[in-house]
């Protein structure tokens, strides 16, 4: 059974059953269980689905262990290592490792899923610096067109990306950051309106790094901004490699 709790403003879920999916990438092994629970079942098909579960369940043993990883001070890079993983190569179970060992920050978990299933990690396509691929700027800018705004009230599908935007405090790359932003996934969609309330993934210093929180308590005070359906950034055809 799933037991979800409030700490501070965010609601971390502490303990977890199997989710849908099956066997890995690249020189990882997963065994998932297909069975549907409530509020697992997607609101509406995408084909992307069980490339999600695959990424989702090779992360599962990361979840309470890996810690958020924090940027070390003077570092104006977004890292190909621990931390972002943000470089175009398939992922293996040492990345997983890699996690629990060093940590991982918001976009890692984004990086590895879209890596997991073959595709490039983000990028601005208007502003291409490398050093800055792979981090939640270049997230919102390689999904502008797919991006919407985040209603608590909206139904959500599982799978969805949910984020808050990046805010430089002047010129883009030549100012100081005033807004690291944040993301994460749904694992479970939202829908208020049948009392559901979205269970997000993602890495926050506030949940002690990769965990899973319940997405209205994660959302107070109005913390998220946008939101990207599954198709539109899972496994979508831009970007492979």
């Amino acid at each position: 059974m799933r037991r979800e709790c409030d700490a501070g403003l965010w609601g971390i879920e502490n303990e977890r059953n199997s989710e849908g999916g099956f066997a890995g990438t690249q020189n990882i092994s997963v065994s998932v269980d297909h069975r549907e629970t409530k509020g697992e079942k997607l609101m509406g098909n995408w084909p992307e689905e069980e490339n999600f579960d695959r990424a989702v369940k090779a992360l599962e043993r990361a979840e309470e262990k890996a810690s958020y990883w924090f940027w070390p001070p003077g570092m104006d890079i977004v890292p190909e290592g621990a931390g972002a993983f943000a470089v175009n190569k398939p992922v293996t179970d040492g990345h997983v490792q890699q996690m629990i060992d060093v940590g991982v920050f918001c976009q890692g978990i984004i990086n590895y899923i879209r890596r997991f299933n073959g595709k490039k990690v983000p990028y601005d396509p208007n502003f291409r610096n490398p050093n800055y691929d792979g981090g939640t700027w270049a997230n919102q800018r390689y999904f502008a067109d797919f991006i919407r705004p985040f209603r608590q009230y909206v139904e959500i599908p599982r799978g969805a990306l949910i984020g808050r935007y990046f805010r430089w405090a002047g010129a883009p790359g030549f100012s100081a950051v005033k807004d690291q932003g944040h993301v994460g996934v749904l694992l479970r969609a939202q829908d208020l309106k049948n009392q559901q309330d979205g269970l997000l993934l993602h890495s926050h210093p506030a949940v002690g790094g990769l965990n899973r929180t319940r997405l209205g308590a994660s959302h107070a005070n109005g913390y998220y901004d946008y939101w990207i359906h599954p198709r539109d950034w899972i496994n979508h055809d831009k970007g492979k490699f």
